[in-house]
């Protein structure tokens, strides 16, 4: 896959760079802003090739008049027609090409753009694959892309990325950096995403606590992931799937009580929508409450 797209993307940069090197006027710039904006209408419209065919031929102008940040936009533009055709080979090409003519350009915002979308296009790549190689190729794009956020002081970028890693590095199992990352995150970021991104990331992280025997760590992440559930953007199985991992975390901290009572609301959940976990979540509440009184006679 790497090496035919290779190959086509030297296509590209052949069309790209050919043509002479003399100094652009104000009309030829004026000719490569009308075929970027006639590209995003085509990307817009659905129109994909002609869409890439405009973003070459903009991307051929800005070149001869070495205009960074026109450069930028185009590939970046390309990278992202690229991926609606599925094209992951050709469009983590083009975001790298985006992200180097950005930081040429000193325009790290756009820099720090295509860097994230390297990334999201290697987890892509790689969770596809099941190949780890890939996934660390993604680690390594959003760490790079966290250092431009944290020196623009751009905090809600920063999070987004801290949350990216952390889902990266639990894909990789690379449980204590990914427990890190969402640790960093959850006191400011996850305000600022979606519902999903943050319910995701607060489960992870407790379900990563939990099973490295910190459940008392654990609690109050499943407990925010509670609230989320509950919360208009909710649905009734995140509300029991994180009844269910709160009162595991309470066992393992020997809060029973708690525990009985998270189990019991979970088996409550599953039988009034007639799921056949049900039983299961009966048998956890049995358990529980004859483990209360053991503990109870020995006191």
């Amino acid at each position: 896959m790497f090496t035919e797209s290779s190959t086509n993307n030297e296509l590209i940069c052949s069309d790209i760079f050919a043509g002479n090197t003399n100094t652009m006027t104000s009309f030829d710039l004026q000719s490569a802003d009308t075929y970027l904006t006639r590209a995003r209408a085509s990307n817009k419209s659905g129109q994909l090739e002609a869409a890439l065919a405009s973003y070459r031929e903009a991307a051929r102008l800005f070149s001869e008049a070495r205009d960074e940040r026109g450069l930028a936009r185009c590939w970046s533009g390309m990278a992202k027609v690229y991926g609606k055709q599925k094209e992951l080979g050709l469009s983590i090409e083009a975001f790298q090409q985006a992200a180097e003519h950005a930081s040429l350009a000193g325009w790290y915002e756009k820099e720090l753009e295509n860097l994230y979308n390297l990334g999201l296009s290697w987890q892509q790549l790689g969770v596809k694959g099941a190949n780890l190689a890939q996934v660390g190729k993604a680690v390594a794009a959003f760490q790079k892309a966290l250092e431009i956020a944290r020196r623009l002081d751009d905090r809600q970028s920063a999070g987004v990325l801290l949350i990216s890693l952390g889902f990266a590095c639990d894909w990789m199992k690379y449980d204590e950096k990914a427990i890190l990352y969402f640790k960093e995150a959850a006191p400011f970021a996850l305000d600022n995403v979606d519902f999903d991104t943050a319910f995701s990331a607060l489960s992870s992280l407790g379900v990563l606590l939990s099973n490295h025997n910190r459940a008392v760590e654990a609690i109050p992440y499943y407990e925010r992931a509670l609230e989320l559930a509950k919360s208009a953007e909710g649905d009734l199985v995140a509300v029991a799937d994180t009844y269910a991992n709160l009162g595991i975390a309470y066992e393992k901290a020997d809060r029973l009580e708690e525990a009985l009572e998270a189990i019991d609301t979970y088996r409550e959940i599953l039988h009034v929508s007639g799921d056949v976990k049900a039983a299961q979540a009966a048998a956890m509440v049995k358990r529980l409450k004859q483990k209360l009184e053991n503990q109870a006679r020995r006191r």
